[in-house]
């Protein structure tokens, strides 16, 4: 066993047109009827593929939250605020806590190089393509998706399947089935690793008085802001949170205009799994199906996009008939992606003649942004709440959540149980039509 520690930074078809050996008038006729068919093809497809005259033109409108005239005004002083006095953290805590995970760091990294099957000592688990090297020279880097047979080529179907099956980087690791072992360590190792890159950029940036000065406590999006919560311990004096529990559900049902109650975690796991009391990776599957079908996967791109929220493989079949439910019980998202989706539909030209392909990455990007535009509008609305009811605290916020570092003596003593009835005031008014409840929302206080 390496006890060495390195932490480091189808072949196609024959070509058209081959020619045919044979007599001059069997060639013109079966010229004459080759051409024939092929008009009558492109023009039934050309009748399946008609959309509206807008489809393909242009990008559609989505409903847009009512914003209060002086909406820009007020974010702008509040982050002006935020970035002039700062988030105050504990200098000796936040290097002592570092040290701690640097120390798990180096354990993880033992318990992953003793699994030497795959692994070697000279791999760096902080390099994809040194780690992507690793399972190819072990003939480890294979999926489990089913290839596409010629027919599907030729057919241009299964292309989702291609989509899914590829493996670009740490987050696609999960679908090496046959080395789940050694995977699961390279993921613990990695995801310390980020962690404590994270930890790190705190450090360097933080002022000689103490405080973190960085517009991304204004707006701070994607993993960094699941990443700061790791180092909230850190923070100096009271602090609490307030965040939506399920953002991307509020924010679509209210884009959808769907009527009928969100799902409960608790309540979907008891009806797919079976289970009464649901562990932690039971309810982060059970979300990963809900926001999948939120944002209009499905088949293949479901499993892709489910498995790379739980690290691991789930049968397509069964997240397909999950998927099929929810379309059910929640028509109104159903119908938006359905008529959303023909506005992606592009010509594309060919050599037998012009037809529509649907845009996925272009409908997928729409969708994203729709969702982080709205998601980002939901934290700033609260953070402007929080401001207002409690004047002086410094707000800091994330996609679905704000921080905030109490600074009177009115925010201390203000009951934190009831931060929620002033939030949902300004979100109800935002976004109308939407209720909101308490259920909704959890209020955490930091112990300074």
């Amino acid at each position: 066993m390496n006890e060495t520690q390195i932490i480091t930074t189808t072949y196609g078809f024959p070509p058209e047109g081959a020619e045919v050996f044979m007599p001059g008038s069997e060639k013109k006729a079966l010229a004459a009827a080759s051409r024939e068919a092929s008009e009558r093809e492109m023009a039934y497809i050309n009748f399946l593929n008609r959309t509206n005259a807008a489809a393909g033109t242009k990008t559609p409108a989505l409903r847009e939250p009512v914003l209060p005239i002086d909406f820009v005004r007020c974010i702008d002083t509040l982050d002006e605020r935020l970035c002039a006095n700062g988030i105050a953290v504990l200098r000796e805590q936040l290097v002592s806590l570092g040290r701690e995970r640097f120390q798990e760091l180096l354990a993880t990294d033992r318990s992953a190089r003793s699994l030497q099957r795959v692994v070697r000592s000279h791999t760096d688990f902080t390099s994809w393509p040194s780690v992507k090297y690793a399972f190819a020279a072990a003939n480890a880097l294979v999926t489990q998706v089913p290839r596409r047979k010629i027919a599907e080529q030729a057919a241009g179907a299964g292309v989702d399947r291609d989509e899914a099956s590829k493996i670009g980087g740490f987050p696609d690791l999960w679908k090496v089935s046959s080395e789940q072992a050694t995977t699961a360590n390279v993921y613990a190792f990695h995801d310390l690793f980020v962690r404590l890159l994270f930890g790190m950029s705190l450090l360097e940036r933080l002022s000689p008085d103490g405080r973190l000065r960085n517009f991304f406590f204004a707006g701070g999006k994607g993993e960094k802001g699941d990443y700061f919560r790791d180092w909230l311990s850190v923070l100096d004096g009271p602090h609490f949170t307030v965040a939506v529990v399920d953002p991307l559900g509020l924010v679509f049902a209210w884009l959808c205009g769907e009527k009928t109650a969100l799902p409960k975690p608790a309540e979907l796991t008891n009806k797919w799994l079976g289970v009464r009391v649901p562990s932690t990776k039971d309810i982060w599957l059970v979300q990963a199906v809900w926001h999948g079908f939120l944002l209009g996967y499905s088949s293949w791109a479901l499993w892709d996009y489910v498995g790379r929220a739980i690290r691991k493989a789930t049968d397509v079949e069964l997240l397909e008939t999950w998927r099929k439910e929810l379309a059910k019980r929640y028509p109104a998202i159903t119908a938006f992606h359905d008529v959303l989706s023909g506005y992606f539909c592009k010509d594309v030209q060919s050599g037998k003649g012009a037809y529509r392909q649907f845009d996925d990455t272009g409908y997928r990007a729409f969708i994203d942004h729709a969702a982080r535009k709205l998601s980002r509008c939901l934290s700033a609305l609260m953070a402007l709440a929080l401001e207002e009811v409690l004047p002086g605290t410094i707000v800091a916020r994330f996609s679905g959540w704000v921080l905030c570092e109490v600074n009177s003596e009115k925010a201390k003593n203000f009951p934190k149980n009831f931060l929620p009835e002033f939030v949902m005031d300004r979100l109800e008014a935002a976004f109308p039509g939407q209720r909101f409840y308490f259920n909704q929302f959890k209020v955490e206080e930091l112990a300074p």
